[in-house]
């Protein structure tokens, strides 16, 4: 049985993914920092569930320690959004440092934690989910632009891992997931947390050596860095 590990998993994308990875018979170690939500709704015997705030090192380290087998996927999803509209000067430096800490140190922490266990995978796959808002090239706007840094962040984090995820058979893709109907996205979004999720998934099923470190939309276009 493939095994999986899902941060930010309680509700909206995260909770979708442990959804449909269970549907294709994934054991799912599911991160939620505070209330389980939705993932209350899926309790089975292959779903494990653990509190863990990706902004405490100390925590993801003790949660990995609990995790027996090899992980073969694992989904960095966990992150915090600002919504501040216009200048970056809206946004005060303790904004800022916690969404680093959380979008773009917290996949690196989870990485990190996990090493041993991705080792002793045989194909291993660390799929971070980015945003197009995270593109330098491609500016839509101005809003969020502490999220916007962060997930920038994000995407060079996955790039530096690649090379070590190379040296152990490994791969990872960094994945915009598009404008999703989330509690984050918003009621006016154009995709279903199962449409994205579900392009997602598919282009993690591509994913091997050679496209290791792409930034690709969830319906399988190049994103611009």
């Amino acid at each position: 049985m493939p095994v999986a590990l899902v941060t930010g998993a309680n509700r909206g994308i995260g909770l979708e993914f442990v959804r449909q990875l269970l549907a294709r018979g994934y054991e799912v170690h599911a991160f939620h920092r505070k209330s389980i939500g939705g993932l209350a709704d899926l309790a089975c015997e292959t779903l494990n569930l653990h509190c863990v705030d990706v902004a405490d090192n100390s925590a993801v380290e003790q949660a990995m320690e609990t995790i027996r087998s090899p992980i073969d996927l694992l989904i960095n999803n966990a992150a915090v959004y600002d919504g501040h509209v216009g200048s970056m000067l809206n946004t005060s430096g303790e904004e800022v440092m916690q969404m680093f800490s959380v979008n773009a140190v917290g996949p690196f922490r989870t990485v990190k934690a996990a090493w041993s266990l991705l080792s002793r995978a045989e194909r291993p796959i660390v799929a971070m989910i980015s945003t197009g808002m995270a593109s330098i090239t491609d500016r839509p706007g101005s809003n969020a632009p502490g999220y916007r840094v962060s997930k920038a962040a994000l995407n060079m984090v996955g790039q530096l891992l690649r090379h070590d995820l190379h040296a152990i058979g490994g791969s990872v893709v960094l994945l915009c997931p598009g404008w999703v109907a989330t509690d984050m996205g918003g009621r006016g979004a154009s995709l279903t947390p199962q449409q994205s999720v579900r392009g997602m998934l598919a282009r993690i099923d591509e994913q091997h050596n050679e496209v290791s470190g792409r930034f690709v939309g969830y319906d399988g276009s190049p994103r611009p860095w």
